[in-house]
């Protein structure tokens, strides 16, 4: 029978786990009698959601020490010493630079009243659905001010376009914070959701920037404290669920005098231009982003006025309307669309004519929180550039140089078509839609194809950890999520079981599993069930799975591969009898108890992949069964 414990014995086995240096569950579990170990797991969960509390003064009720002061823990009778994080304040994740000329808005004021005390927030653009009304640029106004103002000790800023970004800074915080631990990013969130959660912890801020999808947010919800916030930008307005300090703020754009005064901070020492400044507002429907880029057009081109700039913008769009190419059904898009054509034009009539659109379609299929520079200066991305040029078209030998591209970089963030600060590229995601919009089907297959070859031109060769290849895996989660079609033609791409092996090789077991999981339900859909690709997924998906425990679905995917290999090569094929050896094996008794032991080390060396001999990808590479290893084919 499971022994029952209180609250507040609860309480202390959480924070013992949580301040104790390097600590397992299972070690700490074992040090208090508590069984399974997984109850504790369960505990720190709960603790991180506020479901029990160590009643004030009780055991446990004071916190590590910080550098303002607060009293640290008293370690456990005859447990290891307590060890307190780093005392310097910590950021995890950068926000986007401040806006040029930024201007206080009504929401600004509201959001700070709303955070006041602590709580959650979130913007969400007004009217419901749009873009481009400066949500993100709030947030980072908010945390810019905070930081500098030294009020704070943590300051997360996470690109939350997928759950695994958000799990994977929440990851990067806890081993920075707590000290570096076993586990995978998933188990480390947690862990640093339940040590915020702490009485007297840290004064943190947590923002959690563009979230797509309010799912990827299940279990992952920071807690509500007097010393922490938590701000949300997501275009869905009820992305937060219900309960006590969570307030929505809604930004809309500018009004008719903030983009008054934001077109005359921006051109006013050049009054000529600004004739025409109140219509050309109207025009772009005092968004603040198509002002961002009309004025960056403007300073770009002296001779020109907010009226010969509207002329030429509502031109443009009647045009657009009128002819076969179409255009962005609502409003707020169609005003981008314009916007950024101008711009790209005038980044354009620099040389070489046409790389600065090339740059920017390529980043259309790419993450728009942040492309790493060395993926737009690869070799692979070089000579793509140089065709799409006027000097490629002209000498098909021609190579762009990583000088040139970094170059015409700094001429589109003049141009307000993109962010770059020297290391990451950042583009507006109604920039990336309007640009992906005039894909035609060629480029739709091409782009994808050539950005995935160009993350496993630069994937890290020796990995120390996760963090070299975060950024990588996140530009390709965008890739498989948007453009999954053309990286499963004619089959899987190569980089995208690099990936997974990335992840299974530095602990993310769990992780690896659900990779290679939506890996093969994509293959087994658009490839078919028997094809060899599908079937190699799913294997590492049964892997992954035992090596993560879960044997029972181990063995479910072992069986599936077994099924599909006999039928597609045959009983006495290599590759049916890994399968083979991996079902027997984790139907075994022995198999679970041995998981632990030899299996992940096993087949970790044995997956590392070298560049194949084309250079278009990442060359098969052996696999391992529970029972030996083999050449792939």
């Amino acid at each position: 029978m499971s022994k029952k414990h209180s609250d507040e014995f609860k309480s202390s086995a959480v924070k013992r786990y949580l301040n104790t240096n390097g600590a397992t569950y299972r070690q700490v579990a074992a040090e208090l009698g508590i069984r399974p170990a997984a109850k504790l797991r369960r505990w720190v969960v709960e603790y991180g959601q506020g479901l029990f509390q160590t009643p004030p003064g009780g055991p446990g009720s004071r916190c590590r020490a910080s550098h303002i002061g607060r009293p640290a823990p008293e370690p456990a009778p005859g447990g290891p010493p307590i060890a307190a994080p780093a005392n310097r304040p910590l950021q995890v994740g950068t926000p986007p630079p401040p806006a040029r000329a930024g201007r206080d808005r009504p929401a600004d004021a509201e959001l700070a009243s709303a955070l006041h005390g602590g709580g959650t927030a979130v913007l969400c653009p007004k009217p419901v659905g749009a873009a481009g009304v400066g949500k993100t640029q709030a947030a980072a106004a908010y945390a810019r001010r905070r930081w500098e103002r030294r009020e704070l000790d943590l300051l997360v800023w996470v690109d939350a376009t997928t759950r695994a970004n958000v799990t994977a800074a929440f990851a990067e915080a806890a081993d920075e914070l707590l000290h570096p631990s076993e586990g995978g990013n998933e188990e480390k969130a947690t862990r640093l959701l339940s040590w915020l959660a702490l009485p007297g912890s840290r004064r943190w801020l947590i923002v959690i920037d563009d979230l797509a999808d309010p799912a990827d947010l299940v279990g992952l919800w920071p807690p509500d404290t007097a010393n922490g916030r938590t701000i949300v930008t997501t275009r869905h307005p009820d992305a937060a669920p219900n309960g006590t300090g969570r307030h929505r703020v809604e930004v809309g754009g500018f009004t008719a005098a903030e983009a008054a005064g934001y077109l005359a901070e921006r051109l006013g020492h050049r009054p000529r231009q600004l004739e025409g400044a109140a219509a050309l507002a109207e025009s772009l429907g005092h968004l603040p982003l198509a002002l961002s880029q009309a004025a960056a057009y403007l300073l770009d081109q002296p001779g020109l006025s907010c009226e010969t700039y509207r002329r030429r913008f509502e031109d443009r769009a009647r045009r657009r309307a009128e002819g076969a190419e179409g255009h962005p059904s609502g409003g707020h898009e169609r005003t981008v669309a314009e916007t950024w054509s101008l711009a790209t034009e005038s980044a354009d009539r620099r040389s070489p004519q046409g790389a600065a659109l090339a740059i920017l379609r390529l980043a259309g299929v790419l993450d728009p929180s942040g492309i790493p520079l060395e993926l737009l200066t690869s070799a692979t991305v070089l000579e793509h550039l140089a065709l799409e040029t006027s000097a490629g078209r002209r000498r098909r030998s021609h190579a762009l140089t990583p000088a040139v591209v970094e170059r015409t970089l700094g001429v589109m963030h003049r141009l307000s078509l993109l962010d770059f600060d020297g290391a990451r590229i950042r583009v507006h995601p109604m920039v990336q839609r309007a640009v992906v919009d005039r894909f035609d089907r060629s480029r739709r297959r091409l782009l994808p194809r050539v950005a995935a070859d160009a993350v496993a031109e630069v994937w890290p060769r020796s990995e120390t950890g996760p963090a070299p290849s975060a950024a990588l895996r996140s530009n390709l989660d965008h890739l498989q999520r948007d453009a999954s079609e053309a990286l499963f033609t004619p089959a899987i791409h190569p980089v995208l079981f690099r990936a997974g092996y990335s992840l299974g090789s530095h602990g993310q077991v769990t992780m690896a599993a659900g990779h290679f999981g939506r890996l093969y339900e994509t293959a087994a859909f658009l490839l078919g069930p028997d094809h060899p690709d599908t079937l190699e997924a799913c294997y590492d998906q049964a892997v992954w799975r035992a090596a993560a425990g879960d044997a029972e679905r181990a063995v479910e995917a072992f069986g599936t591969v077994l099924d599909g290999r006999l039928r597609a090569l045959g009983p006495d094929h290599p590759d049916t009898r890994a399968a083979r050896d991996g079902l027997r094996f984790w139907q075994s008794e022995t198999g679970t108890a041995e998981a632990s032991s030899g299996l992940r080390l096993s087949y970790i060396g044995a997956r590392t992949r070298a560049p194949s001999p084309s250079g278009s990808g990442l060359a098969r590479g052996p696999v391992v069964g529970q029972t030996g290893s083999k050449q792939r084919r």
